[in-house]
């Protein structure tokens, strides 16, 4: 995961998954979350609970993290 943008009102992170790819969106606000791009399969969950969770705890998140199995 890349961050793109972490401002007053969004939070915008670039996933790649393998061969797939795609940008991850949450409103800070409204903790609406929105996704386009390939089907991330298992890992989208973890994309959607990672975004959610850090605004809902108050946490920053990196510019670039990783999430691997096993």
């Amino acid at each position: 995961m890349y961050k793109i943008e972490d401002g007053a009102s969004k939070r915008q992170y670039s996933i790649v998954s393998g061969g797939c790819k795609g940008i991850a969106t949450i409103d800070k606000i409204t903790l609406e979350y929105s996704y386009l791009g390939d089907d991330l399969g298992q890992f989208a969950s973890f994309v959607k609970d990672t975004l959610s969770k850090s605004i809902k705890l108050g946490k920053e998140l990196p510019d670039k993290f990783s999430y691997g199995f096993g």
